[in-house]
């Protein structure tokens, strides 16, 4: 599997760094799963990141900062920042970050259709950032012409798509803009499987899709 696709390194950086919100750490963390290349950068990254830490001056602190870093140690015992993931060989479809947050692999995932040949399962949100949700296109299938109010990252699972002429294979990410206007196509062996994370919602072209669209909540 060649991944030819990858997170910018900015993105890369501000996950090593624990900064992404929820939706946006579950995609970061299945790519670098799959992802050698942007494995080694973000192991990179937080190594910069702990370099300058070292690098700072100290302070004086107060006679009870001990005290207050304790109890914020005990506050944030159930929530442990995310190590970077691991390359692991499994039979699985999903990667293990996606695989751990579903409690599965694909074939327990329950699908929602929203379209023909087009079905959808939300991920529940953990906070009030990007949604997240794992999108089922069949073979040849072409998603409505479509804009977006916010970036949308789009991570192949299983499968692969097309969009203006550029492929996407599992693992790999397309990232689209505000200023980007587009039709995916499932590719015609077996369609695709994406995790898709977005803040804002799609602008259809078409009355259906606007008519459709406070149904399928996308």
């Amino acid at each position: 599997m060649t991944i030819r696709h990858h997170f910018p390194d900015e993105i890369l950086l501000t996950y090593a760094a624990g900064d992404l919100d929820d939706a946006m750490s579950l995609i970061v963390a299945s790519h670098l799963t799959l992802c050698p290349t942007c494995r080694k950068a973000a192991a990179i990254a937080d190594d910069i990141g702990g370099a300058m830490l070292n690098d700072l001056s100290p302070v004086a602190m107060s006679p009870d900062a001990l005290a207050h870093v304790l109890a914020r140690t005990e506050q944030d015992f159930d929530e442990p920042k995310q190590p970077l993931p691991g390359s692991t060989v499994t039979n699985f479809v999903l990667p293990d970050p996606l695989r751990e947050r579903l409690g599965g692999d694909l074939d327990s995932v329950r699908w929602q259709r929203i379209g023909p040949g087009v079905q959808q399962y939300v991920i529940a949100r953990r906070d009030r950032g990007s949604q997240a949700r794992l999108l089922k296109m069949a073979s040849g299938r072409r998603a409505m012409m479509h804009g977006h109010t916010a970036e949308e990252f789009t991570m192949v699972v299983s499968g692969a798509f097309s969009d203006a002429g550029t492929a996407f294979a599992r693992g790999d990410v397309e990232i689209a803009g505000c200023d980007v206007e587009h039709s995916p196509v499932a590719g015609d062996d077996g369609g695709c499987v994406c995790l898709v994370v977005m803040a804002g919602r799609l602008k259809f072209q078409s009355m259906l899709g606007k008519i459709a669209q406070p149904f399928i909540g996308i």
